[in-house]
């Protein structure tokens, strides 16, 4: 007998830890959650999570995949600025508009692989 407990109505990823997020119709569900869900981070200087907690704004910034998953990579998130202006991480414009803004020197971290399961919070 199948019991229907719910029924999911949205579902947000959010691959770079405190950005928002996307809207995703289908994903991977892994042993951490959802597929790239926080596989990538923003980095301070004593290389503790910078989060909305120390600089606010930084909600205002979206992240979103550029392509598709894959178990060998996580694919390259776009970050989309305020402004409306999209940037592939690889590009460094973004975060040195947060680093003046937020008067903190960042460094942005990746998981290497979709297959990583160790994930920190």
């Amino acid at each position: 007998m199948i019991i229907q407990i719910g029924t999911i109505s949205e579902m947000m990823r959010h691959p770079v830890k405190s950005m928002t997020g996307e809207r995703v119709t289908q994903t991977m569900v892994m042993n951490y959650g959802l597929y790239g869900d926080r596989s990538h981070v923003i980095l301070d200087e004593k290389e503790s999570f910078f989060t909305i907690t120390q600089f606010p704004p930084l909600v205002r910034y979206q992240a979103s995949f550029s392509a598709p998953e894959s178990l060998d990579a996580y694919p390259e998130p776009v970050i989309t600025t305020p402004e409306g202006e999209a940037y592939k991480w690889s590009d460094s414009t973004w975060i040195r508009e947060i680093e003046e803004a937020s008067s903190k020197q960042l460094t942005k971290k990746s998981l290497s692989t979709g297959k990583c399961s160790n994930r920190t919070d």
